[in-house]
């Protein structure tokens, strides 16, 4: 990930400083804090050498010193599909383009509030530090999969408590309390400025009597509750995604629904049925064409079109489910079976199961399923083991890490290399290095928690 062309000093050596707010022509850049060094015109994202013009996009971007910071691109006349000269872009950069590493930061995070396909721009030509033609492309959003390194939030379950977790030694900072029964799962807004906590109701899966109809709103800069939304008359809100234009997915499981929300406002738009009344955790495709739905019990995967709001597809398995995660580029989804420590593999272009792979390290059946935000982990935890499996992206190799009690949902540092999994029986996180299959230390932290994520 590397930013082309981000500023205009001439002595690569020296990085510049700009104020607030710097204007080049039709671009204008708004910069959240003043101390950011780069005026950021321009971006490339993963490992694409190409740049985005980011057009109202906010940013997460980490430094030369290892920080982050927020931008917001605003205003750019220029038109994605025309050719357009490098004046009316970027700033000419003047040095070697080995030197372009004293001059960006690199892109961790990107999201649009309006739009899911941005236009990627691919420079043709670097020759005295300028951009002479761009070509236009497209490149998908990278919604739901959040890190960064402004803070860490987490739902502790089990205390019915939202906290704010110290980046470095992982210990409570700042505890939220007075929730209704009971704080469970957590999706991250895309500006990095909210926290959305469905409220389930008091008991667990199969067992709900007094079900719950709010999602607490958490304001992530102030770390505090704001507000709730309703997602009344639909019941047991649980799994819960961001989608395109600043829209909030959430199933209600006792009721059968996927609400579609406005996340300003909380207004429901659209109400989608899955076909079960059991299901428990959803995962939305980057475009946000299509939503997937898992129905535990029921063995099914019900695929919603998120342009009609009806049902595409229903993905019968040959087990119970219990969970499911969604590759960031959309590609694949792996389900965890009910009953049996195994994964079913669905291509999400045929939606149709293309293999079924066999947990090696657990005696009984797994829970949850993630991939790492860079696509190249997929972490796998069950509830009934103090037990982890930490498979590359081709989901060939199986390396078995030792967990604590009850091991739940996980938060991917973004140096890429380290996973925090929550130990929601011991009120314990265990800090994990994905490279090595390590336990590198457990901290306590909480009661129980259930879900936690960097932002």
């Amino acid at each position: 990930m590397k930013i082309l062309l981000v500023c205009a000093q001439t002595d690569p050596y020296k990085v510049p400083k700009f104020a607030d707010d710097v204007r080049d022509g039709n671009c204008s850049v708004s910069l959240r804090r003043p101390s950011l060094p780069f005026c950021i015109l321009s971006f490339g994202v993963r490992s694409n050498p190409g740049a985005f013009l980011a057009v109202g996009v906010p940013v997460t971007c980490l430094t030369s010193a290892g920080q982050t910071e927020r931008v917001l691109i605003e205003n750019s006349g220029v038109e994605p599909s025309k050719r357009c000269d490098q004046s009316r872009i970027s700033r000419p950069f003047r040095g070697r383009e080995s030197d372009l590493a004293l001059h960006c930061c690199q892109v961790i995070a990107a999201s649009h509030t309006k739009m899911d396909i941005l236009h990627r721009f691919t420079a043709s030509h670097l020759g005295g530090g300028s951009v002479e033609e761009w070509e236009a492309q497209d490149m998908i959003s990278e919604r739901n999969f959040v890190s960064g390194n402004e803070g860490l939030v987490a739902v502790d379950k089990v205390d019915n408590k939202v906290l704010f977790l110290d980046l470095k030694n992982y210990g409570v900072i700042r505890a939220l309390d007075g929730f209704a029964c009971r704080v469970h799962d957590l999706v991250i807004s895309e500006t990095h400025s909210r926290a959305f906590i469905p409220i389930y109701g008091d008991g667990i899966h199969g067992d709900n009597p007094h079900p719950g109809h709010l999602i607490a709103v958490i304001d992530l800069q102030e770390k505090r509750h704001i507000g709730d939304f309703s997602v009344s008359p639909y019941e047991s809100p649980h799994g819960i995604r961001c989608g395109a234009g600043g829209h909030l997915y959430c199933i209600c499981e006792n009721s059968g629904i996927v609400v579609e929300m406005n996340a300003v406002s909380g207004t429901i738009e659209n109400a989608m049925e899955v076909g079960s009344n059991k299901g428990h955790r959803i995962e939305v495709l980057p475009d946000c064409s299509k939503l997937y739905a898992e129905t535990e019990e029921d063995g099914f995967i019900s695929v919603i079109d998120l342009t009609t709001y009806k049902r595409l597809k229903k993905i019968s398995l040959p087990s119970e489910l219990d969970g499911l995660g969604m590759s960031p580029d959309g590609s694949t989804v792996v389900v965890v079976d009910g009953k049996r420590p195994m994964l079913y593999v669905i291509d999400t272009r045929q939606d149709e199961i293309i293999r079924t792979i066999g947990l090696e390290h657990f005696e009984k059946a797994a829970q949850i399923v993630r991939y790492s935000p860079n696509g190249e982990f997929v972490v796998v935890t069950s509830h009934n083991e103090p037990l982890g499996t930490i498979l590359r992206a081709d989901l060939k190799e199986q390396r078995n890490i030792n967990l604590g009690n009850g091991p739940m949902d996980m938060a991917f540092h973004p140096n890429g290399r380290t996973v925090l999994i929550a130990n929601q029986n011991d009120g314990t996180i265990s800090v994990v290095d994905l490279q090595k299959a390590e336990v590198l230390r457990v901290v306590h932290a909480g009661v129980g928690i259930e879900s936690l994520s960097f932002y």
